[in-house]
């Protein structure tokens, strides 16, 4: 195994890999609960900055999952000249795979 250096390209490629999937699956997922929510919460009589957290703290809780989620696609991607892998600090630690 080679270890290469983080160059600026490599890490614009690493970003753009997170951040464009971050941005569209967090999308699609926060549209799916807010509508899910926004139904229920339309039937309600709870007060309109009440609705507000609610509908916040629920987009965050979407958020973290699928934020999660397109960082493991990352270690599953092979880039053009490098992978993204995990290495052990430790000599004698058995491997995963």
């Amino acid at each position: 195994m080679t270890i290469l250096k983080p160059t600026i390209h490599r890490i614009i490629k690493i970003w753009w890999f997170l951040l464009w999937r971050t941005v569209l699956f967090g999308a699609i997922a926060g549209f799916v609960m807010g509508f899910i929510l926004g139904i229920l919460l339309l039937f309600t009589q709870v007060e309109e900055q009440t609705k507000i957290l609610i509908s916040q703290s629920a987009g965050l809780l979407v958020a973290i999952p699928v934020g999660i989620w397109v960082l493991s696609l990352l270690f599953d991607k092979a880039f053009a000249d490098f992978r993204v892998v995990l290495v052990s600090s430790k000599d004698d630690e058995p491997s995963d795979t």
